[in-house]
């Protein structure tokens, strides 16, 4: 849900209004925890001026008008969870602040969401933008607003880890950003640690295999935990352990350039990994095979494959591999793309757009199981997945990465070759392929004019059109590498190989990938 949906959830209770009273103990602004990913001034401005983005719509009418008007699901859980504080927050100009602290008015005098998850965000985001808008430290509005909605949220209870999580996350934020809810710590750490203990897998996975997930919570615990170092306050063991296991995860997942594998809609992030990398005072080393999360990393010199060994998730795509050269992407899969209709979604989602088996009906391609062991000597390390598919295809799939990280060497074995059947290599839009011999061999030439040569065994090859889709731009044309075996009813292996060449291509000038028009 987070507070832009980690938990998928966002969207109550009697009327609220500021509270009358002074909590038991006096509660009072201790110190801010900063935001990684701060809010759009731009969206501020014009939710100002009537044009309300709220959960991905645009809602046009005056701003002080929206807890009065009938709103979808989306928008209304993106108006009651204050997900537009965040906004706000960063154009603290004298118009927009009142504008805020006026709609915060409206909103504590409104009916309340009656999800608690949408509650719970209100409260995050209350405790995290709220100390920015309220710019005298004496104004214990936003204090007692504060104590007033975390003993709202101790009141709603629900066997959810991913509620106890929320709730958790919410509570500690509140705790540690102001003084004197102390009485509050006992019930927030038990929810944070049950939360933590469900959601988060003992490789430092989410639950759900998606990196953004990863993401969205390190961008808000690894702040935090910082934060009660600096204010000398306990750190709950469970969050410090699960932070222990989750930033290994996230090295796992990143490429030589410092972004995120394309995995399970994650998007390359390379900004948002660098900061959270930074707060990681360890420096631990990343995961080689994350068994219960689903992924596997080879590292040999510069180069780097990264895999997904299990199924499970949005996106097809069990033993799919990235392939990068140092700072340089080479096989990427397609991306999810951050604009568009459902259609760009639906493809995003297929095995098509990923570096793995098609069967070319995602109804037959799920994967019933998948497996997948790792193993390092002195010549290199080999990959070893297996993935069984509703149609009774098994796969699985041997990756060799040679020691000096110069030789990739993928073996891809099959029970049986149904008609339509394919291997897709996607090509990051920065390489460009050329063929020789006859379309036998493929050259791949990197920016940094390193140049890889693609070849395999008994099996027709084809250079095709692709896209990618993960650019903030928008889509942009791309290639693949298409094998197709022929059908048949046994077994059929195919062998397929990368290797790196010692001379570099020569240089020439290089336009822009194309961009290809999104319709909406």
């Amino acid at each position: 849900m987070g507070a832009r949906g980690l938990l998928a959830r966002l969207a109550g209770l009697p009327r609220a209004g500021w509270p009358a009273h002074e909590p038991a103990a006096t509660v009072s602004l201790r110190r801010a925890v900063p935001r990684l990913s701060p809010g759009s001034p731009d969206r501020a401005r014009a939710m100002y001026r009537g044009h309300c983005d709220l959960g991905g719509m645009t809602v046009t009418c005056p701003p002080l008008d929206l807890f009065a008007t009938h709103l979808p699901p989306q928008a209304a859980a993106a108006l009651h969870g204050l997900v537009w504080l965040r906004d706000f927050a960063t154009e603290p100009r004298a118009l927009t602040s009142v504008m805020a602290r006026r709609l915060l008015a409206a909103w504590a005098e409104t009916a309340r969401s009656p999800d608690p998850a949408v509650e719970a965000t209100a409260l995050l985001n209350l405790t995290l933008d709220g100390p920015l808008l309220f710019a005298a430290a004496t104004d214990d509005k936003l204090a007692r607003l504060v104590a007033s909605q975390a003993q709202r949220i101790l009141g709603q209870r629900r066997h959810d880890v991913g509620l106890d999580l929320w709730q958790g996350v919410a509570l500690a934020h509140a705790v540690t950003v102001f003084s004197g809810l102390d009485t509050l710590r006992d019930a927030m750490e038990a929810r944070l640690s049950r939360g933590l203990a469900g959601f988060i897998l003992p490789d430092g996975a989410p639950l759900s295999r998606q990196p953004a997930h990863l993401m969205e919570l390190l961008s808000l615990l690894l702040p935090l935990r910082q934060a009660m170092f600096e204010a000398r306050l306990p750190v709950p063991a469970a969050l410090h352990g699960a932070l222990e296991r989750m930033l290994p995860m996230l090295r796992l997942l990143c490429h030589g350039d410092g972004g995120l594998a394309l995995f399970q809609g994650a998007a390359s992030m390379t900004a948002e990994v660098a900061a959270l990398l930074a707060l990681d005072s360890t420096q631990g080393k990343p995961l080689g095979l994350a068994a219960h999360a689903g992924f596997a990393r080879l590292a040999q010199g510069q180069a780097l494959l990264v895999a997904d060994t299990a199924t499970g998730g949005p996106h097809h795509s069990a033993l799919a591999i990235e392939f990068s050269d140092g700072p340089h992407r080479i096989l990427s899969n397609c991306g999810s793309p951050r604009w568009g209709n459902a259609d760009w979604h639906r493809a995003a989602c297929s095995s098509l757009a990923h570096n793995t088996l098609s069967l070319g009906d995602d109804e037959a391609q799920a994967s019933s199981s998948a497996a997948a062991t790792l193993e390092h000597a002195r010549a290199g390390s080999l990959l070893t997945m297996t993935a069984h598919h509703a149609q009774g295809v098994s796969h699985q799939r041997e990756c060799f990465l040679s020691g000096n990280g110069q030789h990739l060497r993928v073996s891809d074995s099959l029970s049986q070759v149904p008609e339509g059947v394919s291997l897709r290599l996607h090509l990051h839009p920065t390489v460009r392929a050329q063929s020789f011999h006859q379309g036998e061999k493929f050259l791949l030439i990197l920016p940094s004019r390193a140049v890889w040569e693609m070849e395999a065994a008994e099996v027709e090859m084809r250079l095709e059109d692709s896209v990618f889709m993960a650019g903030s731009e928008g889509p942009r044309r791309s290639q693949q590498i298409v094998l197709r075996p022929r059908a048949s009813a046994g077994p059929v292996t195919i062998r397929w190989a990368l290797r790196k060449q010692g001379k570099p291509a020569r240089a020439r000038s290089e336009s822009q990938p194309e961009l290809v028009t999104a319709s909406d």
